[in-house]
């Protein structure tokens, strides 16, 4: 079981980075700016002396929830409805691509987008966070027990450089310009949902 409900990553007033338990959840609040918290001992959710201790601090800056990734594996197509809008079929295997660790940003960060990107869009997506080193495993092997938590990520892209023509049919390099993958605000324990599968997807702008 996690040591967490809903995780945040925030600095106080002070610049001092925290981790925290949030105790009341608003689908939208869209800021947690001037909530007080109680503070986990430990340098991360990976860490094994990750506690929740008294000590409380309130909220003055929201960071991304992941302070760095090795990379992101992301599948395409994973929405049906999407694929429906878009006129694609859902294919046998799922589209999968990577997206590397400078694209990683903060969930209010501004993304600056380069001068070549043109045809800018956007994507709501569910992450999966991965809690602790796994490979090769099966489904049969309890993969959700790899899980550490789900987050919500923007997807963006440069449809201008997933044309075909420029891109060879790949996802890849219109997606993994820097700060392309937003993710958080919050870490939500995988304890809290039991079956990912049920939830429904929205972004607001």
């Amino acid at each position: 079981m996690a040591p967490f409900k809903h995780l945040v990553r925030f600095q106080n007033a002070s610049s001092k980075v925290f981790y925290g338990e949030l105790q009341t959840v608003d689908d939208f609040d869209t800021t947690l700016i001037g909530q007080t918290v109680r503070v986990f001992n430990g340098d991360g959710p990976w860490d094994t002396i990750f506690r929740l201790s008294d000590q409380e601090e309130c909220i003055a800056e929201v960071l991304c929830p992941l302070p760095s990734v090795p990379l992101f594996v992301c599948i395409g197509l994973n929405y049906r409805q999407h694929a429906n809008e878009a006129g694609m079929a859902i294919t046998p295997y799922p589209v999968v691509f990577m997206k590397p660790p400078d694209a990683l940003a903060g969930p209010f960060e501004d993304v600056h987008i380069n001068a070549e990107c043109k045809m800018m869009d956007y994507e709501a997506e569910l992450c999966f966070v991965i809690g602790k080193d796994c490979k090769n495993v099966t489904e049969s092997e309890d993969a959700m027990q790899y899980i550490l938590g789900y987050t919500a990520g923007n997807d963006v892209s440069s449809r201008y450089w997933q044309a075909p023509e420029r891109s060879g049919n790949q996802h890849g390099s219109a997606k993994s310009f820097d700060k392309f993958a937003p993710v958080g605000p919050v870490i939500t324990s995988r304890d809290i949902i039991p079956n990912p599968h049920k939830l429904k997807i929205k972004s607001f702008f």
